[in-house]
């Protein structure tokens, strides 16, 4: 069982996206278009797996390093390039005990269209569309937050894992 939490974790990490939004107030003052370059990540969150009753719950933190990623926005057509990866250090807690371990070269979305309604940034790839919110948009710094629930099922256990994140960019 614990695989599958390492499992659901990883997943989340490296697909992640948001299909609710935060209500948390936005400062938006320019474009987004052009080349961003990753700065800063953290993630939180939990997994909870039950089988046969028994019911197993992590909480995780993630922070990221090596940051060598770029978005970029481009328009008429509104496309979105993902480049580059960075490392993540997980974090996660199961029964009382921690543990760290180290992921390398994760990559944050996939390239597809965008589009921005407020303070809302949709992202469709392979026609599903994600959506974060943007917290902060300058000319030199671009704050994106993305929340998740999702349900996994392998082998009659189900993990449950309730998932937030920040990223930061600048230009």
């Amino acid at each position: 069982m614990k695989k599958l939490i390492i499992l659901s974790l990883i997943l989340f990490v490296t697909f992640s996206c948001s299909k609710d939004s935060e209500s948390e107030n936005s400062k938006i003052s320019a474009s987004i278009i052009g080349v961003w370059q990753g700065t800063g990540m953290t993630y939180d969150g939990t997994v909870e797996s039950s089988e046969s009753g028994q019911t197993i719950k992590a909480d995780f933190t993630g922070e990221g390093f090596n940051m060598n990623n770029t978005l970029t926005f481009n328009e008429n057509p509104n496309t979105l390039v993902s480049k580059g990866s960075y490392g993540l250090k997980l974090t996660y807690t199961i029964n009382g005990f921690t543990t760290t371990e180290e992921i390398n070269e994760t990559n944050f979305i996939e390239d597809g269209t965008w589009s921005l309604e407020g303070d809302q940034l949709f992202v469709t790839n392979n026609g599903e569309t994600t959506i974060m919110k943007i917290l902060e948009l300058s000319n030199h710094k671009l704050i994106i937050s993305f929340s998740e629930t999702e349900v996994i099922e392998e082998e009659g256990v189900i993990a449950t894992t309730n998932f937030k994140g920040t990223f930061v960019f600048k230009r």
